[in-house]
């Protein structure tokens, strides 16, 4: 099986492991929208969407959903840059914003432990004050590179949970 297959399968088990505590956070119905088709592949490719919550109250939003196995960093990571080239996260949402168009309304990151099939950590915040962080405070901002053990190497930065909420940010943590 190749890496993306294989990631691809980690990724939808994973995300059945946190989908019931998203849901109760957003209070609504959580549908991943990494499964084959046109509309699932634009919304993930193009608007970094990997789920759509129905609220209870009406209305459909976007979900970000970021799951990181076997370490605990507690931050939601935004990939600022590629070694490749490939357009970035941070990117993608700059120049949604720009234009108009569809950008995730909440980001979801969870660490898990997979031997256990355990949450150690996760947060969920809204989409655009997290880029806000990132704009209005940049002294916080360390980037940092993903190691050579990744395939890929990346430049990200970390928006650490604990310093997000004592800005005043709206935030949920959860885990098991």
């Amino acid at each position: 099986m190749g890496d993306y297959k294989k990631n691809s399968e980690e990724a939808k088990e994973h995300f059945y492991l946190i989908r019931h505590r998203i849901e109760q956070i957003l209070k609504g119905f959580l549908v991943s929208t990494e499964r084959a088709g046109v509309v699932s592949d634009r919304l993930d490719t193009d608007a970094g969407i990997d789920a759509l919550l129905s609220p209870w109250s009406g209305g459909l939003q976007g979900i970000a959903i970021r799951i990181q196995k076997n370490c605990n960093y507690r931050s939601f990571t935004v990939r600022k840059e590629r070694e490749s080239g490939a357009t970035t996260e941070y990117e993608k949402y700059i120049r949604a914003i720009q234009h108009g168009c569809i950008v995730p309304t909440f980001n979801v990151q969870a660490y898990v432990d997979t031997k256990n099939s355990t949450i150690l950590s996760g947060g969920v915040a809204r989409t655009a004050d997290i880029y806000e962080y990132i704009e209005k405070h940049p002294d916080e901002i360390e980037m940092k590179q993903t190691g050579s053990y990744n395939i890929g190497l990346a430049k990200f930065i970390p928006v650490f949970f604990d310093k997000f909420k004592e800005k005043g940010y709206w935030i949920e943590f959860f885990n098991d």
